[in-house]
């Protein structure tokens, strides 16, 4: 039996951070933001842009946001990832909830070695 690649396994943290760590911490597993979230994976690893149409409330900043964390984790790179939202209110979010959300998490269940702050 082959051992994953980084992909491979980049992409099953998706599934088991949608699937068992979010809904685990009062998030509802929503398969527009699983799929969004893995496409995003995608984009960031073939270093290309993709324009992403999604509706309201199925939780892009966490795609987003999970995406650039395991882009890092799995393919370090000393370049950093640069977040532009739409407004200050999206911005304020991200820092202030999150991030530090998804922070907490993530170094709970060792997906990061240290907390992720802007």
């Amino acid at each position: 039996m082959n051992k994953p690649t980084l992909k491979e396994q980049a992409h099953g943290e998706i599934e088991r951070i949608f699937r068992i760590l979010l809904p685990q911490n009062g998030l509802a597993v929503r398969e527009e933001q699983i799929t969004l979230c893995h496409a995003m994976l995608d984009t960031l690893l073939q270093n290309k842009i993709a324009l992403c149409d999604a509706g309201v409330g199925i939780g892009k900043t966490y795609a987003y946001l999970t995406a650039c964390v395991l882009l890092k984790r799995f393919f370090p790179s000393p370049q950093p990832v640069v977040v532009s939202t739409s407004s200050v209110a999206l911005q304020n979010a991200v820092i202030g909830e999150y991030v530090p959300f998804l922070s907490r998490i993530f170094l709970e269940n060792r997906i990061i070695q240290k907390p992720y702050g802007l």
